[in-house]
């Protein structure tokens, strides 16, 4: 059996790791950045929609994405132009002086993020046995998550230096570039020969695809209606710290917990990736991933400026976005026909996408409209039922 860790895995890892690391600086500091142009009141709403829109842009970019994976000969270059364009946007971002052009660059960021995603999976699936899909994923989603994790640590200390956000825009663009860089220099491809079985319609496609994944896909995007972005849970601990501390205090706290954030997650995402291949893979993403979010949002519902409450429910959003995001696609590719495995990739992204702008969208507006905690009761509900439902889905 051919060795799951090759020479192309090493490269989607380095470019995930250098492609978060980029699109994380501008993670940790949006939100501020975000309250400096349209102010607290109406910031939540306008971070909701920002991710939301761009989440959802990314989805029609994912279906397009997935599409193209079961039919081009090469995937390379849109792999090439998804990390360049993304990082361009995002740099872009600190030219910004309203929120509507923070807006605009980056869904643009998020429309070249989707192109990539797709194409990478399928390419993964492609060159590594299935007996180790768990694991190949997790490994991928790991160092993604490292990226992200040194993210916030660069601004943390760029912030120190008394370097503006804007300029933290600006920076982000050298990682950026180096996951594209990545992917031309560390991996390679040979042309596919492309069925010409391939050649039917994308709806004849969605019709073949099996009834296990259907009902999975309902069950994953049951619980995206619910699953925020986490720049809201940033916002909300940097909110509370400002009513002790300094807008710098505030913001290096926050950045900090979101580091901590991303070190369970990497862990989490190899780590139950591996335990994927040997465990009930339905039953650890039941818990886990969705469990565990319903607890985080439980969690923030608190008004607190003690810290190590918040690393605890930090951790726990680590936990649940590790093993949603190693395990969601190490399954779909387990039950999924060769033929059809990147469209169906692409539509399970897609619905990621649009369960994340609606979530954005709903808990952003109960968040300012209402108050927090009827976003994140909302948030919670959701969580727990798909648990439910995809714990005792046959």
């Amino acid at each position: 059996m051919k060795s799951w860790l090759n020479r192309n895995v090493i490269g989607f890892c380095s470019a995930s790791f250098f492609g978060d690391w980029c699109h994380e600086m501008g993670t940790v500091i949006l939100p501020m950045f975000v309250a400096q142009l349209v102010g607290s009141l109406y910031a939540p709403f306008a971070l909701g929609s920002i991710q939301g829109f761009a989440d959802a842009g990314a989805t029609v970019t994912k279906l397009l994405s997935g599409w193209l994976a079961d039919r081009v000969p090469f995937y390379k270059p849109f792999l090439i132009a998804g990390y360049a364009i993304a990082a361009l946007f995002l740099a872009l971002i600190g030219f910004a002086k309203t929120v509507f052009v923070v807006f605009v660059y980056k869904v643009i960021a998020w429309l070249a993020k989707g192109i990539r995603e797709p194409m990478r999976d399928t390419w993964i699936a492609k060159i590594v046995p299935s007996a180790f899909y768990g694991r190949a994923f997790g490994l991928q989603r790991a160092w993604d998550t490292l990226g992200a994790l040194i993210g916030p640590l660069t601004v943390f200390f760029l912030l120190k230096m008394n370097v503006s956000l804007s300029s933290i825009f600006f920076i982000s663009i050298i990682p950026g570039m180096c996951a594209a860089l990545s992917i031309i220099f560390l991996t390679s491809e040979e042309k596919r020969e492309v069925s010409t079985e391939h050649k039917v319609h994308f709806v004849d496609q969605i019709k073949m695809l099996p009834a296990e994944f259907i009902s999975f896909l309902w069950i994953i995007f049951l619980f995206g209606l619910g699953n925020f972005n986490q720049t809201l849970l940033i916002y909300r601990v940097q909110m509370l710290l400002g009513q002790e501390h300094s807008f710098i205090v505030a913001t290096a706290s926050g950045v900090l917990l979101y580091a901590f954030f991303n070190i369970i997650r990497a862990t989490s995402e190899f780590g139950m990736g591996t335990l994927s291949d040997y465990v009930n893979r339905k039953l650890l993403l039941a818990v886990f991933g969705f469990g565990f979010f319903g607890i985080t949002a439980v969690g923030f519902m608190i008004q607190t400026t003690y810290l190590w409450v918040w690393l605890a429910f930090f951790g726990c959003a680590g936990l649940s976005a590790g093993t949603v995001k190693a395990l969601e696609k190490a399954h779909a590719a387990y039950i999924l026909p060769p033929e059809i495995r990147g469209t169906g990739l692409g539509i399970l992204q897609s619905l990621d996408g649009v369960g994340d702008l609606l979530s954005s969208l709903l808990v952003g507006a109960l968040w300012s409209l209402i108050s927090p905690v009827v976003g994140l009761m909302y948030a919670a509900a959701m969580s727990f039922l798909a648990m439910v439902l995809l714990m005792v889905k046959k």
